[in-house]
């Protein structure tokens, strides 16, 4: 279902097909870095998965708009494979929501207070550098209060599809840079 070639030159290509296709199995490496991201502040050696997924990011995209590209015979410009790249941060970011969520709400339930409690303790750390910023404790407690699990799963999905829009622009430039290789 996801390595079918449809858009070889002569057939049609869609780069919402094309995107949300690549964004299902994206959904899912875009969940696992979530988890290592949230999961990390108790466990740290999921820190450095994390790392490592996130610098994986850019890789996979120049992968899924590359073959498009090498696959369309090189006919493609910027708009379409920008626009395959969005699609498929949007799929994608809407499976990691999901995930978010779910940690958040049922694996986690504590990890907004273990936040609360990680925030409020580097406070106290350094209350001079707090005193100058112009907040005051209560404005902490008043944060975290209105943090639920579904505004920020809903957070990190307009973050993830933003900075996917981006990226997306600067791989679909760099995508055509390299030459495709010559059928014998």
């Amino acid at each position: 279902m996801f390595e079918q070639n449809d858009n070889q030159p002569g057939t049609d290509y869609s780069p919402f097909r094309r995107g949300a296709e690549d964004g299902v199995l994206f959904g899912v490496y875009l969940g696992a870095l979530s988890v290592c991201m949230l999961a990390g502040l108790r466990l740290p050696v999921l820190e450095v998965l994390f790392l490592i997924l996130a610098v994986g990011v850019p890789f996979y995209c120049f992968r899924r708009q590359r073959r498009s590209y090498v696959a369309a015979g090189g006919t493609l410009t910027l708009a379409p494979l920008w626009m395959q790249g969005i699609v498929m941060f949007i799929c994608g970011s809407i499976i990691m929501a999901l995930v978010m969520m779910v940690y958040l709400q049922w694996i986690d339930p504590d990890y907004m207070a273990y936040l609360k409690a990680m925030v409020t303790e580097s406070v106290a750390l350094d209350p001079e550098a707090f005193a100058a910023s112009g907040l005051k404790p209560a404005d902490i407690d008043n944060l975290f209060s209105i943090i639920t699990p579904a505004k920020f799963a809903v957070e990190m999905l307009w973050l993830s599809i933003f900075t996917g829009s981006i990226l997306s622009l600067l791989m679909a430039v760099i995508v055509p840079l390299k030459r495709i290789p010559q059928k014998r």
